[in-house]
């Protein structure tokens, strides 16, 4: 258990560099990893072979806002761009009014490929390797796999998946505009694009 833990918390520190370096290949796109899932809750029991990342953006949600509408599902929003349009926002835009999640995807996972590449990166985490150099795939959804090795005193050679996953933060939510009854807390919302 303790070497479960330790392997979840270099994993998390790995993605805090990277959130580092993508700061200079893109402030936009610079994140703050939370943990999700079964490492999140505690209730991982076996192996450490999967871990759930979300990627909150916290610089692109100050720029945003997020709206309910009728005509979508209640669960549903979509992101509008807050005028006036701000510079960085360029290439994820769509109609100079909303956020193009695709376009959003594509440039986030660009610049985290560029940060995974950066050499000084791999030599700091003596225990946890890049299984696949050649760096995550292109998106072709909202979830994106880092395939990584951890070697440790237990768990030698343990092939670890990180999913990686887009969240926007929004802690300046009401009920308005909700169609159903939503519990709202002093946390926020979080909103997943897919």
């Amino acid at each position: 258990m303790i070497e479960m833990r330790q392997s979840v918390h270099t994993i998390l520190s790995l993605l805090r560099d990277v959130s580092d370096i993508m700061k200079d290949i893109d402030p936009l796109m610079a994140f703050t990893p939370v943990l999700s899932g079964s490492c999140r809750e505690g209730t991982k029991i076996t192996q450490p072979n999967e871990v759930d990342v979300l990627c909150l953006l916290p610089e692109l949600m100050q720029l945003i806002s997020c709206h309910h509408s009728a005509e979508f599902n209640p669960s549903y929003v979509y992101l509008q761009v807050q005028d006036p349009v701000d510079e960085r926002l360029n290439g994820i835009i769509i109609n100079d009014k909303y956020l193009d999640i695709h376009r959003l995807f594509l440039r986030f996972y660009s610049a985290l490929n560029k940060a995974l590449h950066t050499k000084w990166l791999w030599q700091k985490y003596k225990r946890l390797y890049w299984f696949n150099e050649d760096g995550i795939s292109l998106p072709v959804s909202s979830i994106q796999h880092l395939d990584l090795i951890w070697h440790g005193a237990l768990y030698k050679w343990q092939h670890v998946s990180v999913d990686v996953v887009i969240a926007l933060h929004n802690t300046n939510i009401t009920s308005q505009g909700f169609t159903h009854k939503v519990l709202l807390s002093n946390a926020g919302v979080l909103y997943v694009p897919k």
